[in-house]
């Protein structure tokens, strides 16, 4: 009676499972979701069996879907467009593209069951991507052409949409040498240019602060659209910026020195023990009886810490080149410190303590030059600087 109900219930489960597998593409379709119906019955051909129902819901599915692919890329083949409307367009299509190859590697299996489907041409999706992509460069054309005549009125936010432009336009590589020096052009219009100027307000002279960065660099690119030029130039600044520095100190080289004695009870080997006698006292497992010998270990220690600083103080103030006004101004305040800790000692160092072993390993430090510290100050100043800048405002004129 087991064995016959298996019989009668594996069939229908297996049948129930192909009723089930089978029903995913009719749903679908019926839901109106033509796309992902064509794409679950191409996987299903492509690896299982061909039948007259499958090769009929993937007719149905395709004539479904064939007009919405038509009315999304059809108009664009005639009617005018901007570059953002034809990228979409041309995207769309590469996903038909891709959509019709997978119909056509399935197509050989179809046809040697006996069954055909009917779909557009391949060579009709290619030409069509021809015609979209040629339109496509013409539309960058003109509008890179119409951004660029703005650019080099001073247009920066026109330059840098033209470097976007230009970009994508690249992509299609229709002529790579004239794009690239169409892009340097566009960057370099779209480029904010900063003159940064140190004045020392306890002189009247520039700090020698600014010395530091002008000697190993003209200028720095803080990003794709900003450059920090450390020395006047016959070019045109967008900005000015200013550091007034109200004080600059290096101070003096430090030395502390803090003298102390280290004590501490510490075994120092282990001695026999024996009797009243003058014998060695055994335990019970026969072995000699053996104490501790204590002593007290001690030792001079010289801590020692050798410390020099460097402060800046000041302010950033940002300006418009074109009319001087102010667009921020932010103080400063940056500190270096040299801080050398060690310690020398004589004695026992088993009287030392984790602490006074660790100062004891240090090593010795030189002190650093002047010059080092307002190396790291400039550092330290250039990264504020370029967190400060790197959104200065666009200029726009017109679009």
């Amino acid at each position: 009676m087991k064995h016959k109900l298996h019989r009668q219930i594996y069939p229908a489960l297996f049948l129930l499972a192909v009723l089930m597998s089978c029903s995913g593409p009719e749903k679908l379709i019926q839901k109106g979701r033509y796309e992902q119906a064509l794409n679950t019955l191409v996987q299903r051909l492509e690896r299982g069996k061909i039948t007259a129902e499958k090769i009929a819901w993937l007719q149905e599915a395709y004539d479904h879907q064939e007009p919405i692919w038509v009315r999304r890329i059809e108009p664009f083949l005639t009617t005018t467009a901007n570059s953002s409307q034809l990228q979409g367009a041309l995207s769309e299509l590469n996903l038909v593209i891709r959509q019709q190859d997978q119909m056509e590697q399935i197509k050989d299996r179809i046809e040697s069951a006996g069954f055909s489907v009917s779909t557009l041409s391949m060579d009709t999706l290619l030409n069509w991507k021809d015609r979209i992509t040629d339109r496509l460069i013409h539309a960058y054309k003109n509008e890179t052409d119409t951004l660029m005549v703005l650019a080099r009125g001073g247009d920066k936010l026109a330059a840098r949409q033209a470097y976007s432009l230009y970009q994508r336009w690249l992509k299609l590589a229709p002529d790579q040498n004239r794009l690239q020096s169409a892009m340097e052009e566009s960057q370099s219009l779209g480029t904010n240019h900063v003159l940064f100027i140190v004045v020392d307000q306890r002189h009247d002279q520039r700090t020698n602060l600014s010395a530091n960065g002008q000697e190993y660099e003209p200028g720095r690119i803080i990003d794709d659209w900003t450059v920090l030029h450390f020395q006047d130039e016959p070019m045109p600044f967008d900005f000015i910026l200013y550091l007034d520095v109200n004080q600059l100190d290096v101070s003096p080289e430090r030395v502390t020195e803090k003298q102390h004695y280290a004590q501490k009870r510490v075994i120092d080997g282990y001695r026999v023990r024996r009797d009243t006698a003058g014998n060695a006292v055994f335990d019970s497992l026969g072995k000699v009886v053996k104490d501790p010998v204590w002593i007290t270990a001690s030792a001079r220690m010289v801590e020692v810490i050798k410390s020099r600083e460097a402060s800046l103080l000041g302010n950033l103030e940002l300006r418009d080149e074109a009319n001087g006004a102010i667009v921020w101004s932010h103080p400063v305040d940056l500190f270096q410190r040299f801080n050398n800790q060690f310690a020398r000692y004589q004695g026992d160092p088993r009287a030392l303590t984790n602490e006074e072993r660790r100062l004891a390993d240090n090593v010795e430090l030189p002190f650093p030059e002047t010059t080092e510290l307002e190396a790291i100050l400039w550092v330290e100043l250039m990264n504020r600087i370029a967190e400060e800048v790197a959104n200065l405002p666009v200029k726009a004129v017109s679009i």
